[in-house]
């Protein structure tokens, strides 16, 4: 079995590289999410790999997007695939899926502080992917992606000695003319079409990763050469960076600096609460937390991280108050019983969650009866019930459990 580690910028074309590589190798791929599926070992790499083999697996790939920019490029992996994007379409769009997801709504100051906090992972991934990549990577252009996807996955299999006759243009061609995240047809974007291109925000943004991008191949945009020159930008840029960098001390003068701005955006404070927590200032960090709650009583996160905090001094009564607040406050519930649900498995902490939670595709009872009529017996338990909930459907529960290690030792007994 090939083993890729897919580290990738996020909105760089992964999700439409792993839809490829599925097409091609139907159930001889193997996937892992890493970030959705709340029971994930959360280990690079998998420590499912050895299971994906020996149940029939080719070619196995697990995502990354290495947000902290800390995950490993360990030896056991056979290839590197590295995707990139021109940085500020790129950005752009990050944002709006930001915004839909875990975000609040768009505002100019929240918008120049995360292209300051998108500024400083943007550089840091291209330091350390890119600028002396790893002998097993392969890096790939999106903007090559959209050209000429046919050359671009072939790239990817003769990179990776990856067997071509699987290899199928018409399969690759009809994978990328739908989008992952907003299902239209998958293309290059004009920046200039977005509801927040912003000259100045973006002009300060380019400004901070020009010199990296060009390392890269990409030029800046002309028309986002003189604009811009905020301070709060660049105060998060630095803050972050610090932070990257396991800089705790330079991270909390950069925050401080960016929180005395008159434009500065609360969602500051909860940076600044991880690392007052990361320095030892508990009582700090909580009192940052409640501040974000205080300004942003309907968005989840703050809520979510202090019930963590809570939960790790042994407070699951506050714990508890503290998410079922978050829960009663929330502009959207379902949304807000997601992240409680990604963050904790404590059943005490998640049940108010639970009956807010959107119902998945696939039931308990779904999973229950797969595991006996197809293994022929019980899930271990919640965890193993909850991590089969989060596929598409029941007919891709049922292919996951056919192509698992298990299966595939019990069907050879069956047939001697």
């Amino acid at each position: 079995m090939r083993r890729l580690f897919s580290v990738s910028m996020p909105r760089a074309g992964h999700h439409v590289a792993e839809m490829v590589l599925s097409r091609l190798f139907g159930p001889r791929f193997a996937y892992c999410e890493f970030y959705t599926i709340r029971s994930c070992c959360k280990q690079i790499p998998c420590n499912r790999m050895a299971n994906w083999s020996d149940g029939g697996a080719t070619v196995f790939m697990q995502k990354s997007h290495d947000h902290a920019l800390t995950d490993p490029a360990d030896p056991s992996f056979d290839g590197l695939l590295v995707q990139v994007r021109e940085p500020v379409a790129r950005a752009l769009s990050n944002y709006e899926l930001d915004l839909a997801t875990v975000g609040p709504a768009h505002s100019p100051a929240y918008m120049r502080l995360w292209l300051g906090f998108e500024a400083a992972y943007t550089v840091g991934f291209i330091s350390k992917w890119c600028i002396t990549p790893d002998p097993r990577a392969l890096i790939l252009k999106y903007e090559d992606l959209i050209a000429d996807p046919v050359s671009y996955y072939r790239s990817i299999f003769e990179r990776f000695s990856l067997p071509l006759e699987v290899f199928d243009e018409a399969k690759v061609l009809g994978a990328r003319t739908v989008s992952s995240g907003n299902k239209k047809p998958f293309r290059e974007r004009d920046i200039h079409g977005s509801a927040h291109f912003d000259i100045d925000n973006l002009s300060d943004f380019q400004r901070l990763v020009a010199r990296d991008a060009a390392q890269i191949g990409y030029q800046p945009h002309a028309q986002l050469t003189r604009g811009g020159k905020s301070q709060a930008v660049a105060l998060a840029f630095a803050a972050r960076t610090s932070l990257l960098q396991g800089k705790n001390d330079a991270a909390l003068r950069a925050l401080e600096q960016y929180l005395a701005l008159p434009d500065a955006h609360i969602f500051a404070r909860r940076m600044r609460a991880h690392v007052l927590l990361a320095m030892g200032d508990a009582a700090g960090a909580e009192a940052e937390l409640a501040a974000v709650i205080a300004g942003e009583p309907k968005h989840p996160l703050a809520y979510v991280a202090l019930a963590d905090l809570q939960r790790k001094r042994g407070e699951l009564q506050a714990a508890k108050m503290t998410l079922e607040r978050c829960l009663a406050e929330a502009k959207d519930p379902a949304r807000a019983s997601e992240a409680i649900l990604d963050a904790f498995s404590d059943p005490i902490l998640t049940a108010a969650a639970r009956n807010h939670a959107p119902k998945p595709a696939v039931t308990r009872e779904d999973v229950i009866a797969a595991f006996r009529f197809i293994l022929g017996r019980e899930p271990e338990g919640d965890a193993v019930i909850e991590a089969h909930q989060h596929v598409d459907s029941t007919a891709a529960l049922r292919e996951i459990l056919l192509r698992s290690a298990e299966f595939a030792e019990k069907y050879r007994r069956l047939v001697g």
